[in-house]
């Protein structure tokens, strides 16, 4: 029997199967939207509603230890959400 991989959430703390979430890397002191990159990992889920806390609740700076820029989080915020759309999540 094959258990499908879980992960945490880093903003509603949520667990779902691996392939429900969508994986952001910290890579070369940048964080950008990987499936494949190694580098230290974390997950957010694909919904709407996380991906617009994801500035209010720092988890990226909480998840990756340091102070990650507002600028950041906006951009990531971004293309999570150009994503989520092209692939009609919403």
């Amino acid at each position: 029997m094959h258990i499908k991989t879980q992960r945490t959430c880093i903003v509603c703390k949520e667990k779902k199967n691996q392939n429900e979430m969508i994986r952001l890397s910290y890579i070369n002191s940048e964080i950008e939207i990987s499936d494949t990159k190694k580098g230290r990992g974390a997950y957010i889920c694909k919904n709407e509603q996380c991906v617009n806390n994801l500035i209010k609740s720092k988890s990226l700076s909480r998840t990756f230890k340091f102070n990650v820029s507002l600028n950041v989080y906006q951009n990531i915020q971004e293309q999570l959400i150009e994503k989520l759309k092209n692939k009609n999540i919403f």
